[in-house]
């Protein structure tokens, strides 16, 4: 579980990850201070209504986000973008590849 790694983890890569509460999640990068969030490769859903709900929850989540300063974002909503550029202002860095 990448959420119990040490104080160490300014860096967060999900490659090969599967997120199922982000509100937890969220509150572990703001414990741990993690500056830099990788979405690239991360597991996602594939079936419609999973995938809509997955960003849905990632975005509500990332509004209490403090401490993330750049952002890699992979294969998610248009609206997830702009969603991230107005709740974390923050934000330096924000790239998005794939976007659907």
């Amino acid at each position: 579980c990448w959420v119990c790694l040490g104080f160490w983890w300014q860096n967060v890569s999900l490659k090969k990850s599967m997120v199922y509460d982000w509100e937890r999640c969220v509150d572990s990068i703001n414990q741990q201070g993690t500056n830099t969030l990788d979405t690239r490769h991360m597991l996602i859903p594939l079936e419609v209504e999973e995938f809509r709900s997955f960003w849905f929850g990632f975005s509500l989540a990332m509004r209490k986000a403090r401490t993330l300063k750049f952002i890699e974002l992979y294969k998610c909503p248009t609206h997830v973008v702009e969603d991230i550029i107005s709740l974390i202002p923050q934000l330096q860095v924000l790239k998005a590849t794939s976007i659907k």
